[in-house]
């Protein structure tokens, strides 16, 4: 995937006196396009693991449909047609009428742009109100592959029950799946959407190296919609199984694994530059922040710092790049 970067002039280009203005449509399609070019190699590395998404994106010039402003601009990525019409036939549910919004109505990964951040998130509720309650369900299982990517997402990812992460987003690496659940069944009682992923500020986003694991929790973010969002085979799935309210979900413990026969690799310790070999950040380069004694390091690709098994880690060879740097940044809104 050719990497997310994004420059001041992109964020200058929806100042808040900007917003009606078409004399920065070109400022702003270039934006657009930068969004959607990411946005459909993500599209192609996840249908290479069999998860069909299309791809759209909001207008970038003033019209009706934003009121006359653009003060933002995403690219989103949605189930695909085939998947929409079985969902209105099962559920009887219509998507959206407006064939230029064909994400409404449905989960969603959103990389948005604005004046003053950028975000990258998995929307469910809203419009989206039946992968919202299949979601709820989903969360509320102790279930192996949910538990595998949640512990892929970043430290500083968050999850909120509002239409964008603030700075009060409870951390995911704090909760369980199944206090997820909670507050999707909140998010559903009070009918707003749930959101979860990474807010970064545009200082934090214009720093080097800042958005390098981008790509990694778009993988990670489309990946739990495959798992979240409603579909006819997940749902019969669920009829099939029975209550397990009183258990309470664990993240599943891993032993480390035993001793290479060969020679030992050269031991990672903390501050260690590593490079991953395999998950959601293979092939990046990174800084052991610290090590958990269970077979696994916290990691900082960029400013996104993420659980790897060591097993999955090997000291990075400076000669083959410049490894990703510490950021004095390590702490930010989401």
């Amino acid at each position: 995937m050719v990497p997310l970067s994004l420059s001041v002039k992109d964020f200058d280009a929806f100042a808040p006196e900007r917003t009606r203005a078409t004399a920065m449509t070109a400022p702003r399609s270039a934006v657009k396009k930068i969004l959607l070019d990411w946005a459909k190699d993500l599209a192609e590395r996840l249908a290479a693991e069999g998860i069909d998404l299309e791809v759209a994106a909001t207008d970038e010039h003033p019209s009706p449909r934003n009121g006359h402003r653009v003060e933002q601009q995403s690219a989103f990525l949605f189930r695909s047609s085939v998947s929409r019409k079985e969902m209105q036939h099962v559920l009887g549910r219509a998507q959206s009428a407006d064939e230029e919004r064909p994400e409404l109505g449905n989960g969603r990964v959103e990389v948005r742009v604005d004046a003053q951040s950028v975000s990258l998130v998995l929307w469910l509720g809203g419009d989206a109100r039946a992968d919202l309650e299949h979601a709820q369900q989903v969360l509320s299982y102790d279930d192996d592959d949910l538990f595998a990517i949640w512990e892929s997402l970043p430290e500083n990812a968050g999850v909120e029950a509002r239409p964008s992460l603030s700075p009060r987003a409870r951390r995911t690496a704090e909760m369980t799946p199944r206090d997820a659940a909670a507050m999707a069944k909140n998010a559903l009682e009070s009918e707003v959407p749930l959101v979860l992923g990474v807010r970064l500020t545009r200082d934090e986003a214009l720093a080097e190296h800042a958005m390098d694991g981008f790509d990694a929790l778009g993988v990670a973010l489309g990946r739990l919609l495959a798992v979240l969002a409603w579909s006819a085979e997940s749902a019969a799935r669920l009829a099939d199984r029975p209550s397990r309210r009183g258990k309470r979900a664990r993240l599943p413990k891993i032993a480390p694994p035993p001793p290479p026969p060969s020679a030992p690799a050269p031991a990672i310790d903390r501050g260690a530059h590593v490079r991953a070999l395999a998950g959601p950040f293979a092939g990046q380069a990174g800084v052991v922040q610290e090590l958990d004694g269970k077979g696994g390091a916290r990691v900082l690709f960029g400013l996104l710092n993420a659980r790897v098994e060591l097993r999955d880690l090997t000291v990075a060879d400076k000669k083959r790049g410049r490894p990703v740097l510490s950021s004095s940044h390590r702490k930010h809104k989401t």
